[in-house]
């Protein structure tokens, strides 16, 4: 039998694939007034009679496969992958200080850690019986369990932590969150076989978030991977092409599902306040959700740099404080050592559930 499952997004538009490894796929469209469905025998798409926004998809898929749903919105010309679980694992690799242990700090004469992912999902949320990672919204209970690893500790043996293709122990890795991932160098780097690992990972499907500083400095793994897979160009060696870019205040610059899964993070032009944070020669030319409100330098003078639009004939930015593209995500989160507000962890919860695109579900019941 399968089961069925209730998800929520919003798209007026789309166009939906349903994928495996193989690229055995069929789709359906839905328009803001019309529902069309290109049924088989296995697959079909059905509108609730009930709420028009919600559409049921149900399919059929050799056993222990693992699919992924695509979507086209309206002008768009490439597909990504869309989220599609309220229960999600999570390994948080986070910088250490080379022997595994975290790293910490003071901010505002709060003391702050580098492994804190765990505890700012387990914190309950202002005014709930929920934690900030599994909250109750709307009828749906998310939940979200994270375990860490230090960065090092990881890098000696990646696949004993993430597992391996068919096998993975989570659904979402994050990398973060430190100033310089702890260390400008190659000690806040991936090392080669866990950069393959994570790789393979992300191929089938599982979610990678990064944090600040990751893809930046001499981290050759980290930028490739995001080179390859978040639709960036990094080029830290010549500063002077991409200006740094950062403040205190985010803006959200663009409306849709991780707007809305599984928190209401505001609209297009809703201004947030998270600790201070900025690109490091980095340009996004993925999805920016929230884009820095104007720039503004710390003590030093520094981050207060000039927004560009174009590099090199592509089209992007270098104000971004997180950018999407298909399941992998790049969040600043990091750059005031482990200091987070309440509206940034909401960010970063909406952010670790959207990545992971990858399920073994046979139907749906989705908000569109």
């Amino acid at each position: 039998m399968m089961k069925k499952q209730q998800f929520k997004g919003y798209f007026k538009k789309v166009a939906v694939w349903i994928t495996t490894a193989a690229m055995l796929a069929t789709s359906f469209a839905m328009g803001t007034d019309c529902f069309v469905a290109k049924a088989t025998a296995n697959f079909t798409a059905v509108q609730d009679p009930s709420n028009g926004n919600y559409v049921h998809l149900d399919w059929q898929g050799m056993s222990g496969s693992e699919f992924m749903v695509a979507k086209e919105s309206t002008g768009d010309t490439i597909y990504q992958t869309i989220p599609l679980e309220t229960t999600i694992r999570v390994l948080n690799v986070y910088p250490d200080d080379g022997t595994g242990s975290p790293l910490t700090s003071t901010y505002d004469g709060q003391p702050t850690s580098s492994d804190s992912l765990k505890t700012w999902m387990n914190t309950t949320a202002p005014g709930q019986s929920y934690t900030i990672g599994s909250p109750d919204i709307d009828g749906t209970q998310y939940n979200m369990t994270v375990d860490d690893v230090a960065l090092s500790t990881f890098n000696g043996n990646p696949s004993y932590y993430l597992g391996s293709q068919g096998n993975y122990n989570y659904d979402v890795i994050f990398f973060g969150s430190w100033d310089r991932n702890g260390d400008g160098d190659s000690n806040g780097d991936l090392s080669d076989n866990a950069k393959t690992a994570v790789t393979a990972f992300i191929s089938a499907g599982g979610g990678y978030l990064t944090g600040h500083d990751t893809a930046s400095f001499t981290h050759s793994n980290f930028i490739s991977l995001a080179e390859t897979y978040l639709n960036m160009h990094v080029d830290y060696l010549n500063d002077s092409e991409i200006p740094t870019y950062g403040n205190t205040q985010i803006v959200i610059s663009k409306k849709g599902l991780l707007m809305n899964y599984p928190y209401v993070l505001g609209n297009v032009g809703d201004v947030l306040t998270t600790p201070m944070s900025h690109t490091y020669y980095e340009f996004a030319s993925g999805d920016v959700w929230f884009k820095y409100n104007g720039s503004s330098s710390d003590s030093s003078g520094n981050w207060d740099g000039t927004e560009i639009n174009s590099l090199n004939g592509e089209s992007g930015t270098n104000n971004f404080y997180l950018t999407t593209w298909n399941n992998c995500a790049m969040i600043q989160t990091g750059h005031s050592d482990g200091a987070s507000t309440t509206q940034e962890q909401e960010i970063l919860a909406n952010t670790l559930y959207c990545p992971k695109h990858g399920v073994k579900t046979l139907a749906f019941r989705r908000n569109l």
